[in-house]
C-alpha cells in the first residue's frame, strides 16, 4: 500500500454478502500495519495508522449527523447514507472534491 492510500471495502456489513464482513476479519485477527477509519455507503475505509485521525476528520466534516463506533480496536467515523437525490449528488461530488484534496495535501508532503 502507498504511503497515505485509502483501501476501501465494498459490501462490508452488507447482510447479502456476508463472507466479506468475515474476510475483513479473519483478515484483521493479527495486529496490522493499516486500520478502519471509516463506515459508511457500504463502504468500509481502511488507512495506515498515521493518516486515521486527517481522513476520519474529513469525513465527519462530511456528515455533521456522523457518529462514532469500534471496529476491529479502532475508533471509527459511521454514516447513515441514504439514496441521493440530484443536488444530494451535486453535494456528494462536492464532499469528494474535499475529500480528494485532503487525500493530495498528504501526499504533498510525504517526502520523496
Amino acid at each position: 500500500m502507498a504511503e497515505g492510500g485509502i483501501i476501501t471495502v465494498d459490501d462490508c456489513f452488507n447482510e447479502a454478502w456476508p463472507g466479506v464482513t468475515d474476510g475483513v476479519h479473519q483478515s484483521f485477527a493479527e495486529p496490522r500495519s493499516i486500520v478502519p477509519f471509516g463506515i459508511g455507503a457500504a463502504k468500509t475505509f481502511f488507512c495506515q495508522r498515521v493518516f486515521v485521525q486527517q481522513y476520519a476528520a474529513v469525513l465527519r466534516k462530511m456528515d455533521p449527523k456522523a457518529t462514532e463506533h469500534d471496529l476491529l480496536g479502532c475508533r471509527v467515523a459511521c454514516f447513515d447514507y441514504k439514496p441521493w437525490t440530484l443536488t444530494g449528488w451535486v453535494r456528494k461530488a462536492d464532499a469528494f472534491r474535499i475529500f480528494r484534496r485532503a487525500f493530495h495535501d498528504v501526499l504533498s508532503r510525504l517526502p520523496g
